[in-house]
């Protein structure tokens, strides 16, 4: 479904000289894997999943969305790829600090041109199955931290997209809403969601079906796991 092909990614050093956040990165990912992406601080882990969204354009290489060179694409249909096909869910949450929970979520859709009502008809039902029946009119600082981001998750899954990439969804957490938001993606991808999570916790890195580990920007592991140990 998406092939990741020889990318690399270079910024301009302070002292002029060019740093490296990718090197020669090159993966396959299959429709229905959760790739769990590690790694230490500064490995490239975000940058490559903004490349692979298609908001980080590479130096070098390519990135194949099914059919789609997605760098090959105007800004305009690279915007709506980004938009109807893949979700981003992100440590910060960037919820819109004064819409409602209900119109936060629905953002990616009105973007996207979709009707207003089924559009917050589908919203309501996504705030409902992660448990946030109660929230739907209220406020980001009204929210604990934990529905912020589930908050977060159900925006991703607005527009029914193919993939979810999720930058470090678990890292403003404690361990309790760690383990809820797990769950959840966990639950999406028993259903056949396509997940690619940044995570530097590796108490987390075997709860998906693939570990991908970066060190100074290049893959040094790629590793698949049996299907039981991503659902237990």
């Amino acid at each position: 479904m998406i092939r990741v092909d020889q990318a690399s990614k270079q910024f301009p050093g302070k002292n002029g000289s060019p740093v490296t956040a990718l090197s020669d990165v090159s993966l396959d990912i299959d429709s229905g894997e959760f790739v769990m992406i590690v790694g230490p601080s500064g490995s490239g882990k975000s940058t490559l999943l903004f490349t692979i969204g298609g908001m980080q354009h590479p130096s070098e290489g390519k990135v194949l969305f099914a059919d789609d060179d997605v760098y090959s694409l105007s800004s305009t249909k690279r915007a709506a790829l980004r938009r109807t096909r893949i979700g981003f869910v992100f440590q910060t949450f960037n919820l819109v600090p004064y819409l409602n929970c209900l119109d936060n979520v629905i953002v990616p859709a009105v973007l996207a041109g979709k009707s207003r009502g089924k559009s917050l008809r589908h919203a309501t039902e996504l705030l409902e199955r992660l448990g946030l029946a109660d929230r739907l009119k209220h406020r980001p600082s009204e929210l604990s931290v934990g529905e912020r981001q589930r908050v977060a998750l159900c925006r991703s899954l607005i527009n029914d997209p193919v993939v979810i990439l999720a930058d470090e969804p678990t890292g403003n957490l404690d361990e309790a809403m760690t383990g809820e938001v797990m769950e959840i993606l966990r639950s999406l991808n028993a259903d056949g969601q396509t997940i690619l999570m940044a995570t530097h916790n590796p108490q987390l890195a075997e709860q998906g079906t693939r570990l991908v580990t970066l060190d100074k920007g290049a893959v040094v592991q790629d590793e698949s796991f049996a299907t039981e140990v991503a659902v237990s």
